[in-house]
């Protein structure tokens, strides 16, 4: 974005993004965390996220669209039983 000095993913368990439950600063306009697995570290649940522009001020210059994912309690996998005789 024209302006933007840098980045913020926030995430939150609430919509409306209080308390913000965890986040990133990035000089550039694609992320790729340095870190593979961070979202394992997460509990269960319902996230949201979006990701505010920001400009050599530190102050909002514009908002992204709220996004939502959930982390799944363990997985199980179905297990095989066979006839008895």
């Amino acid at each position: 974005m024209v302006g933007a000095a840098d980045y913020r993913l926030i995430v939150s368990k609430e919509a409306d993004f209080s308390p913000i439950y965890d986040s990133v600063i990035c000089d550039y306009n694609t992320y790729t965390p340095y870190t593979a697995g961070t979202i394992s570290n997460y509990p269960s649940g319902n996230f949201y996220w979006q990701v505010e522009a920001r400009n050599s001020s530190n102050t909002v210059i514009a908002t992204s669209n709220a996004w939502s994912f959930s982390k799944a309690n363990k997985v199980y996998l179905p297990i095989l039983i066979k006839d008895s005789p």
